[in-house]
């Protein structure tokens, strides 16, 4: 997010605009953090040449789609696999 719009405060036009327009949220990612290479490898088989990523965040939207898009438009060999969990205590 641009340091002027993310300047502007959560709760303003101009930023709630760019949010939408570009992730698809109505409010910016929350607690992002990635897991270690160990547990991303443990939870999903991979294929040879295959790496995994996995990050966790907390969105009120769902998902940061419209970001994903134009990252999969640039990385088509890239696949996102979302996970939802309503799980607080995350």
């Amino acid at each position: 997010m641009p340091e002027k719009i993310l300047r502007r405060g959560p709760d303003d036009a101009a930023a709630l605009a760019w949010l939408w327009a570009h992730w698809g949220t109505t409010e910016a990612l929350r607690h992002v953090t990635a897991a270690p290479a160990a547990v991303a490898d443990r939870r999903r088989r991979t294929d040879v040449g295959e790496s995994v990523v996995t990050v966790h965040f907390w969105s009120a939207d769902w998902s940061p789609w419209r970001a994903l898009a134009v990252i999969g438009e640039g990385f088509p060999g890239l696949r996102f696999d979302l996970q939802p969990s309503y799980d607080e205590a995350r």
